[in-house]
């Protein structure tokens, strides 16, 4: 897996929905983890060649 990190939600959510547009697949809404912690957020896609990728940050929780 490969993780790239952001710090703005908009960013990770506008990158997980061009990677579903264009053939990547979801491996986990953009959202909250907390069971890593309260302030994780993430998403998680495979793309077409079946790689598994992370969009996360460390941001204030709302």
């Amino acid at each position: 897996m490969t993780a790239f990190e952001f710090d703005n939600s908009e960013i990770i959510d506008r990158l997980y929905a061009l990677a579903i547009e264009n053939g990547g697949s979801s491996e986990g809404e953009p959202g909250f983890r907390p069971r890593y912690s309260e302030d994780f957020y993430a998403a998680y896609v495979r793309d077409p060649d079946n790689n598994k990728i992370a969009f996360v940050g460390r941001l204030a929780s709302s």
